[in-house]
């Protein structure tokens, strides 16, 4: 009977510990997951802009008469510059910078994109005298 006793106390000491720990920790754990879900949309935001000009230009190598034109969401924090055949990517997500670079076998217009506001704009890509001009406005 004395070891029955002892078992139902020490189930019950440990299910009151645990929840102490539990209610302890899940504020912290739901303010980490919510502080990545951000951290993830912000790198999703950015790779979708990174991705609609990679299609744009590479639209235009396969129809060099053509225009591409679509709206885009500008990320925020983002800078771009575009040199020869290559078009570097460089953005910051919480304090960290980023950093991609695309290499294309067609020239670009040396053209760099720096302190553009963030939120919708409309994305022009066109062919001028052999290069790729990229026009955000």
């Amino acid at each position: 009977m004395t070891n029955l006793v002892e078992k139902v106390l020490l189930t019950g000491l440990g299910l009151i510990i645990m929840m102490i720990f539990l209610t302890t920790i899940i504020p912290g754990l739901n303010s980490f997951l919510l502080s990545y879900n951000a951290y993830l949309s912000k790198f999703e935001e950015c790779n979708t802009f990174i991705d609609e000009i990679d299609y744009g230009v590479n639209f235009l190598i396969l129809n060099s008469n053509s225009t591409y034109q679509n709206k885009v969401l500008y990320p925020k924090n983002m800078n771009f510059t575009l040199f020869e055949h290559v078009i570097t990517y460089y953005y910051i997500i919480k304090n960290k910078k980023y950093n991609l670079e695309k290499k294309y076998p067609v020239q670009f217009y040396a053209l760099k994109y720096e302190n553009i506001s963030p939120g919708w704009h409309n994305l022009s890509i066109y062919y001028t005298f052999n290069h790729i001009k990229i026009d955000i406005l």
